[in-house]
């Protein structure tokens, strides 16, 4: 099984994967998306084909008898639309959030050398994780090909 938690930055998925990371890895991976390394400018396509990397990763894992958790800022549709994702036993999605306010204070404290190397402004990743809401409450995913 594959267990997608998604989120804008600063949301806290970090914080909730070192959490979980002392669990025996036995039954469960845990994985942060950005593990593949982001490239600078990262595209949607960018991001698709990293999907079906992760799912494939997952299906090596389900092979073994071992469920993941993954988290990163890919929608839920769009991971679920990949091309193999139907081999999976199963895919779940939970978007972990949180207010505006406490979003815009956690990426401040980030400070300014990760805005420099970050590609948005205050408002991308505010816009970001409205649409992630609003993606979570109705999915919309891609016809595959």
């Amino acid at each position: 099984m594959l267990f997608l938690v998604f989120g804008s930055s600063a949301s806290g998925k970090t914080s909730a994967l070192d959490a979980l990371r002392p669990r025996p890895p036995e039954r469960l991976a845990i994985h942060d998306f950005d593990e593949l390394g982001i490239p600078s400018g990262a595209t949607k396509r960018f991001r698709h084909e990293a999907n079906e990397r992760w799912v494939r990763r997952a299906l090596e894992y389900q092979h073994a008898g071992v469920d993941v958790l993954l988290a990163g800022q890919t929608p839920y549709g769009e991971l679920v639309a990949t091309h193999s994702a139907s081999r999976l036993d199963a895919i779940a999605g939970c978007l972990l959030d949180c207010g505006d306010e406490i979003r815009t204070a956690r990426l401040r404290e980030r400070g300014p050398d990760w805005w420099s190397r970050s590609s948005g402004c205050l408002s991308d990743y505010l816009g970001w994780a409205e649409w992630m809401r609003r993606h979570a409450a109705a999915p919309v995913t891609s016809p595959r090909s």
